[in-house]
């Protein structure tokens, strides 16, 4: 006591540099705070993150499936067209040799 008793100047820049330790204390104390909401906010983003890419995983792989299966429905029905064009251009032209064979158009021989 008597040291603030004798030099009030010295208890007055104590006093100031234990406010301004206490100014700091909350400072870094805040700054901690801080960071650790963005570790925690970092955290929900990349758990974010891996389900977006499990998701694009996923979607990929279906979405070649039903590539795939639109190629060979396509596939199907060229074959089923190419056949009856066929089949209707065989048909057309077995009527057509039928029809001379028998004379219908006149032509003589």
């Amino acid at each position: 006591m008597e040291f603030f008793t004798f030099k009030p100047q010295e208890a007055d820049k104590l006093a100031r540099t234990r406010q301004e330790v206490e100014n700091v204390k909350q400072i870094v104390t805040q700054n901690i705070d801080k960071v650790l909401e963005r570790g925690e906010a970092i955290e929900v983003l990349v758990s974010q993150t891996e389900d977006l890419q499990n998701n694009a995983r996923s979607f990929q792989k279906k979405s070649t499936k039903v590539k795939n299966k639109m190629c060979r429905r396509n596939f199907k029905w060229t074959i089923i067209s190419t056949v009856c064009c066929v089949c209707s251009l065989v048909t057309i032209l077995l009527v057509l040799a039928l029809l001379v064979y028998m004379h219908v158009f006149g032509l003589r021989d």
